[in-house]
């Protein structure tokens, strides 16, 4: 029973590190697509709400973008009106 066990754990940590490995590769490859193009990834936690915590870090990217573009506007009327 004990060797068993043995085994069995030895092939669970063995499955869990070419997991992590392909997972590892596959993050590389994406990131490697993404890097031209000025973007990353982001992780979210996987606790069950994962695509709502994506979907709001997307938002909260969009406001600061909009936040930008409305102080560059403002900066740039501010120039002018001089």
């Amino acid at each position: 029973d004990k060797e068993r066990e043995r085994e069995a754990r030895a092939t669970e940590a063995l499955a869990e590190a070419t997991r992590t490995s392909d997972r590892t590769a596959e993050l590389r490859a994406l990131e490697a697509k993404l890097g031209p193009e000025g973007l990353t990834v982001y992780e979210v936690a996987a606790d069950g709400n994962c695509l709502f915590r994506a979907v709001e870090h997307q938002l909260r990217l969009c406001q600061q973008q909009q936040q930008q573009q409305k102080n560059l506007e403002e900066t740039h009327a501010t120039l002018r009106r001089q």
